[in-house]
């Protein structure tokens, strides 16, 4: 009897181990695929950080690009509000001269 309580505790000690080490190896598992699912976070994350590295080059780059642009725009408005400036100035001397024909009509018929 002594020998089968034995082997019956031997048998509880196996089965507590075995226990033991399934729950070890679920615990393991679920902790590998946490770490797993980090590590694609992690590598997620470090595309997306490139990604916006990336972008903010190309921001650099059409900014870079735009000043050339930018300066020559300006230089055509300039140029524009001269040419504003002109036709202003033609149209207020067109109408003066208007008023001088009529002018120098009147003055034709009155000498006629």
């Amino acid at each position: 009897q002594v020998q089968q309580v034995e082997h019956l505790q031997r048998d509880i000690e196996e089965r507590e181990r075995e226990k033991a080490r399934v729950k070890a190896c679920k615990k393991s598992a679920r902790l590998n695929a946490r770490v797993k699912g980090l590590k694609d976070e992690m590598a997620a994350l470090e595309a997306r950080a490139q990604e916006g590295e990336v972008m903010s080059e190309q921001t650099a780059v059409v900014g870079a690009r735009l000043q050339p642009l930018r300066e020559e725009v300006a230089v055509l408005r300039a140029c524009l509000n001269q040419l504003e400036q002109e036709r202003a100035t033609i149209a207020a001397e067109k109408k003066a001269l208007e008023n001088l024909n009529q002018c120098l009509a009147s003055q034709l018929k009155a000498l006629e």
